[in-house]
């Protein structure tokens, strides 16, 4: 595993493997979480922020941050808000060619989950990969009329 400090852990450098048959491991630590402590806060403050970006990774589909709370609070009823977003880190883990495990999965969302969620978003920026988000657009340069 690289450290926090070293070249390629700025992103620049690391690519997507997806269909290789090497697996990676993880470039951003699970008890790293403190090294970006904005990300760290607003996540655990605001975990569905956080989790739609990574869930709108993983499966491929723009999933905003409203209905990532509807789902994680419709799983919470029945006491496996956990199990989905293991579901949701395994997918993303898949994505990104990432070697693990279920069992590793599920421990790191049962044990801690907000450092599990910023491991997972440090993961895909550090990787420059992001999900089908809205086009962003710009306005038009100004303009003027000559007389």
């Amino acid at each position: 595993m690289q450290e926090s400090g070293s070249p390629a852990s700025s992103g620049h450098d690391l690519k997507l493997s997806r269909g290789s048959s090497q697996h990676d491991e993880w470039h951003a630590d699970l008890l790293g979480c403190c090294v970006e402590p904005i990300l760290c806060m607003k996540t655990f403050f605001h975990p569905c922020g956080t989790f739609s970006k990574i869930a709108s990774v993983a499966t491929g589909r723009h999933i905003t941050p409203a209905e990532a709370c509807n789902e994680l609070l419709a799983y919470s009823l029945i006491l496996s808000c956990c199990c989905y977003t293991c579901c949701i880190r395994r997918r993303l883990r898949k994505t990104l060619n990432i070697t693990g495990g279920l069992c590793d999965d599920f421990l790191s969302h049962l044990l801690c989950c907000c450092c599990a969620l910023v491991q997972e978003w440090r993961e895909v920026e550090m990787r420059g990969i992001y999900g089908p988000m809205k086009t962003k657009t710009s306005p038009p340069p100004s303009q003027h009329m000559e007389s």
